[in-house]
């Protein structure tokens, strides 16, 4: 059974917003190697949500834990902070997309 967990940052400025998501990018695949999927999503000019899948609940708490720490380590910077998960239940995703955003990196 995969699980999704679906993270949800606001950070206090547009600064903090880019400085802490530059350096989730050079980490984030280390930090959380068990993530099968890692989606982060730009909501507003200070928030992003984070939409990750693990292949079992086991392999999800051991990322909660990493994510603790991380976010622990945040301390004030951010605004609000919160996390949904779940089973999931259907996915799709489409190939020339997959592709492409490879190009991109």
């Amino acid at each position: 059974m995969s699980v999704a967990r679906i993270n949800m940052v606001d950070w206090r400025s547009e600064q903090l917003f880019a400085e802490k998501t530059k350096n989730t990018d050079a980490t984030m695949r280390q930090q959380f190697p068990n993530a099968e999927i890692m989606l982060r999503i730009k909501t507003t000019p200070t928030s992003v949500v984070a939409i990750s899948i693990y292949p079992s609940q086991e392999k999800a708490d051991e990322a909660r834990v990493e994510l603790d720490k991380r976010m622990g380590g945040y301390g004030d910077a951010v605004k609000d902070h919160w996390f949904l998960e779940g089973e999931v239940i259907s996915a799709h995703i489409n190939e020339e997309w997959l592709e492409e955003s490879r190009k991109d990196k």
